[in-house]
């Protein structure tokens, strides 16, 4: 009698099936999980919205006239960086619009010297002012074409009107005033600066600045160093300038002013 035996080899392929449905049930326990999950990247987007800054590029085209005109700034300027008739009339203008000492011209001309952010609280976007602060500093301008180190002040009004104020610069406090009516003084190494509240600012409510003062120089070296000069075309005798910025009003002063500065 012959008798038939089926042998399985241990090294035989062998099927694998998966069960979704197990698979379903075992990661159901930890449903809460997924939940955070969503709910927490969904806040940290929301969040980055609400606080994160819009940058805008700003753009200004230039034509450039062929005619000779040796009384303009612009010219003017050539001539100091013994660079007039070097070239055709619009690699003039472009080395001229390309230079800081034209840059710190326009920083000085709009008081970009300065700047002031005010913190409105958690999960509020802080707002980049410009030209419409609640609180200035003032100082002579002189000081700014001599300063040469950035000075911070950081400025809480309270809805009394009394005023915080501590001024610093990289390596220490200046300054430290509490409880003072605006407008106040301060006293520093570097000068007396006063501390004031604008047409912007609401009585009755809270205010948190912080103002960042540089000199004439180093500010027209940042700004050199973000406006960008070309050529529209190559046979166009045009010019296209262009900066990215928080705030569209002083990106179009910024670049009127430099033309108009030519």
């Amino acid at each position: 009698m012959v008798e038939s035996t089926h042998t399985q080899h241990d090294n035989a392929p062998s099927e694998q099936v998966i069960d979704f449905g197990a698979l379903i049930n075992r990661y159901k326990r930890y449903w809460w999980l997924f939940v955070a999950s969503l709910v927490l990247c969904m806040g940290l987007a929301w969040a980055y919205l609400k606080t994160a800054k819009r940058v805008y590029a700003v753009t200004a085209r230039v034509l450039v006239a062929q005619e000779d005109n040796s009384s303009s700034a612009g010219a003017s300027l050539l001539k100091s960086l013994k660079l007039g008739g070097t070239g055709g009339k619009v690699e003039d203008e472009m080395i001229v619009m390309s230079s800081q000492e034209l840059c710190t011209q326009v920083a000085k001309q709009l008081g970009l010297n300065r700047s002031y952010v005010e913190d409105r609280g958690w999960f509020k976007p802080q707002v980049d002012h410009y030209k419409t602060s609640p609180i200035e500093v003032t100082a002579p301008e002189e000081l700014f074409d001599t300063l040469y180190t950035g000075l911070k002040f950081k400025i809480d009004v309270d809805k009394q009107g009394l005023a915080n104020i501590k001024m610093s610069n990289s390596k220490k406090t200046l300054a430290n005033l509490k409880g003072v009516t605006l407008p106040a003084t301060v006293k520093s190494p570097y000068g007396v600066f006063g501390i004031v509240a604008t047409d912007h600012f609401k009585p009755g409510k809270e205010c948190h600045i912080k103002a960042s003062l540089i000199g004439n120089h180093y500010k027209g070296e940042g700004l050199n160093a973000r406006i960008k000069v070309s050529l529209i075309t190559k046979k166009a005798n045009g010019i296209n300038l262009a900066i990215n910025e928080t705030r569209t009003a002083r990106g179009k002063d910024v670049l009127n002013t430099l033309i108009d500065l030519l």
